[in-house]
């Protein structure tokens, strides 16, 4: 018991002695002072943050005519007009769905064309909430975002504190999280960007940020799982696309 008083002691020490940083997370738009961990710490510890799908319905987003903005694909073609505002969300989130006449669309941050953000049309029948990286499909609440020169798509992440946690769905999550996409800011060990559909991102709704995931000070353990238990957590999610 002493020994492990002590370890605590020495652990939480550590940490709170790190360097402190003010930053915006994405997804929450709320700016706090969090600790930056070390890389040594951050191998042990997440740092995390929590991203969705923006959707606009054509009444949460209005705005003056002379602040519309073109939505376009790869080749120039304007997929939707939305608000700078709305258009910014859609770019930090990576996706969005806009309602184009009287109908949805899914639309994904494909690439940049002259310094302009554009996007392509989701094919919803194989990837119901979007694209990750090479084409995987993202997975709400059980993928995550991260930094592909440390973990390669397909990684398994495993975090205790998640295990039990119950889903919208009704689900009982089982702490394992897979790595399927990437993000600009989404950099170093144990930076993780939790994906969680369309869920919106407050407590009352999304258990992730119950959690405190929304929180990069918020640092729980983890662990890289590898070996027969990796693949049947993979093959539990049906990476690289996702259940029915």
């Amino acid at each position: 018991m002493k020994l492990g008083l002590a370890l605590l002691f020495t652990l939480t020490f550590a940490i709170i002695g790190c360097r402190r940083a003010s930053e915006s997370a994405r997804g929450t738009g709320a700016t706090e002072d969090y600790v930056v961990l070390t890389e040594e710490q951050a191998k042990i510890y997440i740092t995390p943050t929590i991203y969705n799908i923006s959707v606009h319905n054509g009444t949460n987003a209005e705005c003056p005519v002379s602040d519309l903005r073109d939505v376009k694909s790869p080749k120039g073609i304007v997929l939707a007009k939305v608000c700078a505002s709305f258009l910014k969300k859609c770019i930090l989130q990576g996706s969005c769905k806009v309602l184009v006449g009287d109908s949805f669309q899914l639309l994904h941050y494909s690439e940049k064309v002259n310094g302009e953000f554009r996007f392509s049309k989701v094919d919803e029948s194989i990837c119901r909430y979007s694209y990750g990286v090479h084409g995987v499909c993202v997975d709400p609440f059980y993928s995550v975002a991260a930094d592909l020169s440390i973990y390669e798509s397909g990684t398994v992440v495993f975090i205790p504190a998640a295990v039990g946690i119950i889903l919208p769905d009704g689900a009982i999550h089982d702490g394992h999280f897979i790595v399927r996409d990437s993000g600009s800011k989404i950099l170093g060990y144990g930076r993780f960007d939790f994906f969680t559909g369309y869920n919106q991102l407050d407590q009352a709704t999304n258990p992730l940020v119950k959690l405190g995931l929304a929180w990069k000070g918020t640092h729980l353990p983890y662990y890289l799982i590898t070996g027969d238990k990796a693949r049947e957590v993979l093959n539990s999610r049906y990476y690289p696309s996702i259940p029915d």
